[in-house]
């Protein structure tokens, strides 16, 4: 299902009358599925200053498609927001300026006055004082417990602030046909830093095994925005993983934000095991090699 038709299911199961003035993807938007800021989770559109989170929720489609969205407001007028992210402002009674997010349209950002009330909303209603509403919304097919096409993972691991050669970094990507790729740096990145690559391949069943672990752990449920990423451990070891699946991207450190840090563990152990011995013998025979011929600049 087209993602404007589907907004319009939405916006009726809501009882709204949006008119949308689809501009494309103009403006300031940020590459990549998802970007952290103290603002919330803004789905890679950069942030408005000074806006605050007012509420968000999600809908459902008849075919299993989900609308998830979050609301923000702040006390400049809606002209002043248009101008920020390059819409033409929207109109005096209502309707709201669209920008078309990275990728094939599966999210939005709409600029909105807060009165009259034209978007989404819930029992959280702007302030006297509020003037404008920005919606970021995201269309989702729903999951299941079977792997998507597009299902691909990237894993990086970060060993601990030591001195060379000491330290070493790597990172496990696979993509949705079973092609991996290892990639091992020996030391800090450098010029002088080496980099190397082995690749291999997984068999079907082993992208479903993890992708089960995932969908089990629940890292496909709709979370509410965080305020902050934790910061990393200072000089310990840190790992993290992205995963793509249905056209969106996840992040497995959420499920450490949400007190799921051994269901993350489980995931970063088993993708970890997906590499061959083969491989993993090569490259850190490599690093071996690498720290006993080291010599400081």
């Amino acid at each position: 299902m087209e993602h404007n038709a589907y907004r319009r299911q939405w916006l009726a199961a809501t009882s709204l009358a949006l008119a949308v003035l689809v501009v494309g993807s103009l403006g300031v938007v940020l590459r990549g599925g998802t970007a952290r800021t103290r603002g919330g989770d803004w789905l890679g559109f950069v942030p408005y200053a000074n806006a605050r989170l007012l509420c968000s929720g999600r809908v459902y489609g008849v075919g299993g498609e989900e609308i998830h969205w979050w609301s923000y407001v702040t006390r400049d007028e809606p002209a002043r927001v248009a101008a920020f992210y390059r819409l033409v402002p929207p109109g005096p009674d209502g309707g709201g300026a669209q920008l078309k997010g990275p990728g094939p349209g599966e999210t939005d950002l709409t600029v909105h006055p807060a009165a009259p009330r034209d978007y989404p909303s819930c029992d959280t209603t702007p302030t006297p004082s509020d003037r404008t509403v920005i919606v970021v919304s995201r269309l989702l097919r729903r999951l299941t417990d079977v792997p998507p096409g597009d299902f691909a993972l990237h894993y990086e691991y970060r060993s601990g602030s030591l001195p060379p050669p000491g330290h070493f970094e790597y990172s496990i990507g696979i993509e949705p046909d079973g092609r991996g790729t290892m990639v091992m740096r020996p030391d800090y990145p450098s010029d002088r830093t080496p980099t190397w690559t082995e690749g291999f391949t997984i068999t079907r069943d082993q992208l479903a095994t993890v992708y089960r672990l995932l969908y089990e752990s629940n890292l496909f449920v709709p979370r509410p925005p965080v305020g902050k990423t934790e910061a990393a451990p200072v000089g310990g070891d840190t790992e993290w993983m992205t995963v793509t699946a249905a056209d969106a991207t996840y992040d497995v450190a959420d499920l450490v934000s949400a007190g799921q840090g051994a269901a993350a563990d489980r995931i970063y152990r088993a993708v970890n095991e997906l590499v061959p011995a083969r491989v993993r013998e090569s490259l850190l025979a490599r690093r071996e090699r690498y720290a006993r011929d080291y010599r400081r600049p």
